[in-house]
């Protein structure tokens, strides 16, 4: 690709995708970025098997045909669901992002009490269940699901109120607090985006695999991480409809109020 202004696409149900996106950016700001966030049909955790496929399917195609060299599927529902699929359909690249189940095998605190956190979808896929039972044979990762997080993380995004919001994000982790769980891996990539706040309320520590999903998907391109590099950050989003649209990337959250 020498020579050539290489794109990565990448997509989310909504913004939780921006979870991978800021990581890659940080880790090689020189690519373009294209970004589709299907907000018309967030969340998809609680879309059924045949619609996630349905859209993957189709936002994959629309990414080719914009001439991304590879997509990434910033959403572990959608590559739970329909990644390998879609694999056996393109001849580009596809790169899916999964729960960080392994960690458990790579350390040897035996006072950690480990949990996962997901969408209802990726908790009843094959793939998952595959990966859980390969990686935790021995059953030491809780598994929980939510069916409201991920909206409530789009909602904040999209001005929601925030006196109201946090009370209801701590409602939804009611039953970990419960749980006694001491780490907990975040299963879908819209709960990075308020890990201080799942942190904060749950007094534990979270793990996200967002920086070993894009230092995969630059090394299948070839790409040198350049970390550290004070360079600007752009990418192209159709998530306002229409076009793609050059934005910065140094904003991809906003700061919560935790007090």
């Amino acid at each position: 690709m020498e020579g050539k202004k290489i794109k990565i696409g990448l997509f989310d149900s909504g913004i939780g995708g921006f979870s991978i996106l800021r990581e890659i950016m940080g880790q090689a700001p020189g690519p373009e970025y294209y970004y589709f966030a299907d907000r018309e049909y967030a969340p998809y955790g609680n879309l059924s098997d045949k619609d996630i496929v349905q859209r993957s399917r189709l936002i994959v195609q629309y990414l080719k045909d914009s001439h991304c060299d590879l997509v990434l599927f910033a959403c572990n529902t959608a590559t739970n669901m329909s990644i390998e699929l879609l694999r056996g359909e393109f001849d580009l690249p596809l790169i899916g992002v999964e729960p960080y189940i392994n960690i458990v095998n790579q350390v040897a605190d035996v006072g950690q009490k480990w949990g996962v956190l997901l969408t209802h979808a990726s908790f009843r896929s094959e793939k998952f269940n595959t990966l859980k039972s390969m990686k935790d044979p021995n059953g030491q990762v809780q598994v929980f699901t939510s069916s409201n997080l991920a909206s409530l993380v789009e909602e904040f995004w999209h001005g929601g109120d925030q006196d109201d919001w946090l009370p209801r994000v701590h409602q939804e982790l009611e039953e970990l607090r419960e749980s006694q769980v001491t780490h907990l891996i975040l299963g879908c990539t819209h709960y990075p985006l308020i890990q201080e706040v799942i942190e904060n309320y749950l007094s534990i520590k979270t793990i996200c695999p967002a920086a070993q999903v894009a230092s995969h998907a630059l090394s299948r391109l070839g790409i040198e991480i350049s970390r550290g590099q004070d360079l600007p950050a752009f990418f192209y989003s159709e998530a306002l409809g229409g076009e793609w649209k050059k934005l910065a990337g140094k904003n991809l959250w906003p700061k919560i109020k935790l007090e």
